[in-house]
């Protein structure tokens, strides 16, 4: 074993395999390519080519089989330097593509959301006057007007209904919170009462807007029992005395 440990070091270098040397270091090196290879893995000879083999024994590489150190010779061939460097320019040049791509979509996300706040700082509506009186009232309520001439039957009336209450709470959000909060402390209360006509409607609108009061109207598509574009209840709230000056003469449906 030990002459043929002497024989090894003193062979010469080969090209594209070298065997145990005088310091027992194994190293591969292909002088075309610059690549060289010795305990801690292939290390590049050139600056420009980096080390990309894991590391091997070298008593395993200077005992393997002509098919192992032909298949290592090739590893440091040129044309595979070559392959592999194209290869790995390929994938640096997809990844940075992707990379661009990301975050050039992530920049125009950013930018659309900032542009739809702007526009709805522009759209927001001034506070409703109902909102001063939440401040020095306190009794709030809600009342619902329906149209009894339209003969809508009772879930018919419940579904209008609940459209005019979230029609006028979606009103209310964001330009009056405080009066809704009142309301929702005095238990969220709300009387339904009767109207007799379309006119009748629209006469109570206009009161309850001369007093500041917020109201919604429900409008409906017709698609059962009534005809489309029908005016079917109107949600009014406030506080409850300026609410009866509206609509105090009404009956209970």
């Amino acid at each position: 074993m030990q002459k043929s440990l002497n024989q090894l070091n003193s062979a010469p270098p080969q090209i594209g395999l070298e065997t145990v040397g005088p310091n027992n270091i194994h190293r591969t090196a292909d002088l075309k390519s610059g690549l060289g290879f010795n305990t801690k893995g292939f290390q590049s000879l050139n600056p420009q080519i980096p080390a990309v083999f894991p590391p091997f024994s070298p008593f395993t590489l200077a005992c393997a089989p002509p098919v192992y150190q032909s298949f290592i010779a090739r590893l440091t061939h040129p044309s595979t330097q070559n392959s592999l460097a194209a290869a790995a320019a390929g994938l640096h040049n997809h990844w940075f593509r992707l990379f661009a791509t990301t975050a050039a979509a992530k920049d125009t996300v950013v930018f659309d959301h900032r542009k739809e706040d702007q526009q709805q700082q522009r759209q927001t509506k001034a506070p409703l006057e109902v909102e001063k009186l939440a401040e020095i009232l306190e009794d709030f309520k809600m009342v619902l007007v329906v149209r009894n001439d339209l003969k809508m039957g009772k879930g018919k009336i419940a579904a209008q209904c609940s459209h005019a209450t979230l029609g006028l709470y979606k009103k209310l959000l964001h330009r009056a919170p405080k009066a809704l909060k009142r309301w929702e402390m005095c238990g969220q209360v709300k009387v339904v009462l009767k109207s007799e006509s379309e006119e009748d409607l629209l006469i109570l609108q206009e009161r309850a807007k001369s007093l500041k009061l917020p109201t919604h109207i429900t409008i409906d598509a017709g698609r059962t029992q009534i005809a489309p574009n029908s005016r079917t209840v109107m949600a009014m709230l406030g506080p409850a005395d300026l609410v009866d000056d509206v609509t105090g003469r009404l009956k209970l449906l």
